[in-house]
Parts: structure tokens; sequence; C-alpha cells
């Protein structure tokens, strides 16, 4: 059997999505015998959408016979724009070896289905607004836009981000615009300034605006506004104002109020706060250290020892601790003894809540002691050589200092740098040094070291940083401690003793220079 022929009446062929178009095809045989043919349209994209009528024919021998092709696009972006091959093969019913194609090219037009919108329609500022524009293609084509804003009046600067958008088929994109006015005034009534923004297609020049906007589906276009604000409006300038009057009214308070030192006692602030932090810790067999956060505008702390059995018993009460302490040494019952304590805050004779319980166990009576209590020991003097009878003579010639001024000075018994309280002073002049080395023995029941300096071996020594002492002083102090916080620490436990000074003393008796 031989190749039928296969012919068009047209190789080339348009067709707009939603229409239709036809191609009529001629099929000869060149068989001895009669023969039928099936008929097939090859090609990805017509094949969906074309059709053969009819579908077989059947041929005499040396005769044609007639078929048409109806290509039906569907509308929309159901099948994109383009031009497509495609051929139809006449295969025999016989033999399906005997077969033939014949070609061309149906172009598939394009539809445009661009669409827009703009958010918000209209912004309102004082220099400037800010809009979003969506764009959504749903023709059957990728589309290219070069976003492009005007206004008749020439008052807008415009930004644009990105200014060219490309939207796939069934694809959106976002263009963020900004808004700039070109000439702010400082008072009025607002402003409305309108603008268009357009979809130019790359590859064609900007046109004028057209009759209808949105009649061209192939060039969207949208309408905003900016709606500008006087820079001063009126609730501007009224905040202004208040904010002013609220200056001078906060300023003439300031310059007349009264200082909190003269608003009266620390009672009218009311009851103090729970103290935080209390915690104890042991030190020495008998000695327990307590520390906690310090609290502000109180007359003083107390302490209360609470029995560590049941915990619900106050077995005695350390009152009197200043109110810028904020740690404390206190005597324990004994070494391997349980000790709880609880932290009270005061404001003239208002209590405030109690801390929370703080409890420790002292230390083993083999424990060495804290160093914090520990005095700096006091070096053996080298015996002076026996005085001349000149020298016994000028000694007993100033009785009722208490003290041999023509002997040499004593050893100091307090290292550079280290702290003391001062627990009392007297003018050695006037007073004997056994009534000091007696409350010297108060001090050490106390479990305080403690001794009796001479003002005479520290020259350095100050009350104050500008304010020496007047004439030479006995001085019996609780110490030495190898810090400032230690040596406040101690005290509470010197104010247990009778007749020692009020005002806590902490100093330097020989200062680094």
């Amino acid at each position: 059997m031989a190749d039928p022929i296969v012919t068009l009446d047209n190789t080339r062929v348009s067709v707009q999505p939603g229409g239709q178009a036809q191609v009529v095809v001629k099929i000869s045989s060149t068989s001895s015998i009669v023969e039928g043919f099936n008929l097939t349209i090859l090609g990805a994209e017509p094949d969906r959408w074309g059709e053969v009528l009819p579908p077989r024919v059947d041929i005499y021998p040396g005769e044609e016979a007639t078929a048409v092709i109806v290509f039906t696009p569907p509308s929309g972006t159901a099948a994109p724009s383009g031009t497509f091959a495609f051929g139809l093969m006449a295969t025999s019913t016989e033999d399906r070896g005997v077969s033939a194609v014949a070609e061309g090219e149906v172009e598939l037009g394009q539809v445009f289905g661009l669409q827009s919108k703009i958010i918000p329609v209209t912004s309102s500022g004082r220099w400037r607004g800010r809009h979003v524009i969506q764009l959504s293609n749903w023709g059957n084509s990728p589309a290219r836009l070069q976003m492009i804003a005007y206004d008749p009046d020439n008052a807008l600067g415009f930004l644009l981000r990105p200014d060219v958008v490309d939207l796939p088929v069934g694809g959106s994109g976002l263009v963020r615009m900004t808004v700039r006015t070109r000439k702010p005034f400082l008072r009025g009534q607002p402003l409305r300034i309108p603008f268009q923004v357009i979809g130019e297609r790359v590859g064609t020049a900007p046109g004028p605006q057209p009759q209808n906007p949105y009649g061209d589906p192939g060039r969207p276009v949208v309408d905003g506004a900016l709606n500008q604000k006087p820079i001063l409006s009126k609730v501007f300038v009224t905040f202004l104002v208040v904010l002013l009057l609220a200056g001078i009214a906060g300023g003439a308070y300031a310059f007349t109020r009264t200082p909190k030192s003269a608003q009266g006692p620390l009672g009218q602030l009311g009851p103090p706060p729970k103290p935080k932090k209390l915690a104890a810790t042991a030190i020495a067999p008998d000695k327990i250290k307590l520390t906690w956060e310090a609290i502000s505008q109180i007359s003083e702390y107390r302490v209360q020892v609470i029995d560590a059995g049941d915990r619900s018993s106050i077995l005695s009460v350390i009152p009197g601790i200043d109110s810028s302490q904020n740690a404390l040494i206190v005597p324990a019952d004994g070494p391997e003894k349980s000790n709880c304590f609880k932290l009270l805050a005061y404001r003239d004779k208002t209590p405030g809540p109690a801390s929370d319980l703080a409890c420790t166990t002292t230390l083993k009576a083999t424990a060495s002691p804290s160093p914090t209590l520990t005095p700096t020991p006091t070096p053996t003097p080298t015996p002076s050589p026996t005085p001349t009878a000149s020298e016994s003579s000028s000694s007993s010639a100033s009785p009722g200092d208490g003290s041999s001024s023509g002997s040499p000075s004593p050893t100091p018994t307090v290292a550079q740098g280290q702290w003391v309280v001062v627990a009392n002073y007297w003018p050695v002049r006037t007073t004997p040094k056994s009534l000091a080395e007696d409350r010297v023995t108060q001090l050490r029941a106390k479990g305080l070291p403690a001794q009796v300096l001479d003002t005479q071996d520290y020259p350095n020594f100050r009350f104050t940083p500008t304010r020496p002492p007047a004439e030479r002083l006995w001085l019996v102090t609780a110490g030495p401690f190898s810090s400032k916080e230690d040596a406040t620490a101690a005290c509470p436990l010197v104010h247990q003793v009778p007749n020692t000074s009020r005002s806590c003393i902490v100093t330097q008796p020989d200062p680094p220079q």
C-alpha cells in the first residue's frame, strides 16, 4: 500500500479566545483498493481545543476526501496566547504503517484582564501620605507594566517601589507608593489633592488619560488623593498651650514646694515596706552576720530573734539598728546551734511587715574565728631603757592626765587603713584611763574586740575628713576591722553597751595617705 497525500487549504490561521477558526483538509488515496483513514490532530495546545470533523474518511482508489479542523479555544486565561504548531495525521485503518501528515500554525490572540486597586484611596498627612497599589492579571498572556503617577497641578512628588512590575498569567503584584506634598502650609483648612497612577505596558508609549479610565483592560488606572493637613493644627496648637502651661505650673511647684525634710515626720509616709533578701550567715561559733536589701526613708531597723523550734515565738528583739545599715553581726546561742531571725523596718514608731524567716547554724567550736572580728595583734613593744632621775622627775611633773607625757608613745595597735567604731572619747587631761578601760571591758563582754587608743599616737586621726580633735583624747574603740562594712555591722552591739555613742562613729585612726 502507498501513503496517502494530505494537504491544508491554509497553513496559518488565527483565532481569539472564546472564538472559532476552521482549516479544510484534503486526503488523496494512491491505493488500488477502497481504504479508510483515521484523522488525528497533533500538538499539545491545539489538540486540547481542536477537533477534526469527521474523524474518519473512506476513499476509493484514485479519489480524495475532505475534512474540517475546527479550533475553539476557551475564553479567559484557560488557554495562553501565542503561536502554536499543529499537524493533521491520516493513518490507514488497514495498515497502521501507512500514514501521512500535513503541518500548519494556529495563532491564539491575547486577552487583557489587568485589574488594579489602591489602598487607601485617600491618605492624610502634613508632609506625606502612603498607599499600596494591588495589581492582578486575569488575561491569557503575561504583562510587564511601567507604573506612572502624576497629578494635574504638579503639587505632589511620587516614589513608587517597584516602578516596573511583572505579572504572570493569573498572578498579582504590589506597588508601595509614597506621596509627598511640594508646598506644606502652616495654618488653614486641610487641602485634598487628587492624583492618578497608570500601568503602561512596557514597549508602548504612554498615552493620554483615556475617556473611561477603567474601560481598558490592558492599561490599569487608579485614582487616589492626599488630604494635606496644616503643620499647626488646632489640636497641635492646643497641645502646645497645655504643655507650656504644665511646664509653668511644674516650675512654680518645684520653686515653692516644701522640701521633704520639712514636710513633717516620716510617719506621714505610712508603714514602711517589707524588708527583702534577709540572709543569715554563720561567721563564728557564737556570731552570725545578717544582711538585707536597704530601704529608704525609714527611722530604724529591728531584728527579731525567733525560736528555731516552733519558729513562731519571738525570743528577743534587737532595736536601734541605724537606717543606713544593711548588715549586722549578732550574738548566737553557741556552736552548732540553729538560729532564726526576722527583720522589721520602722518609720517613727510605725513598723512594717516582717521579712521572710532567715535561719542558719553556727560553726563548730573548733572553727577559726571570723576574720572580720579578729583585731590586729598588738606587737610587743621593745622595753624602754631605765629612765634617768631627771626623766623621772619630768614624768612626775604632769599628774592628772592619765598618761606619762615624758615616756615614749605606745606602739600603735591599729594598722594603717583599718577601721574602728568609736564608742566613747574623753579628754586625757581630765579623765583617768581607768574609766576608758572599764568601757572596753563592757564591749568585750558583748563579744567585740575593743581597746583604748590615744590620739597622740595617731596624728592623722579625724572625726570627719576636715575636723581633727581639738585636744588629746582617750578613744574607746571596737575593732579593728578590715573594712568599713564590717565595722558598721558591729554598731548595734556597741549601742547595747550603756552610755556609749548613739551615732556610731566609724573611722580610720591612721588613714592611708
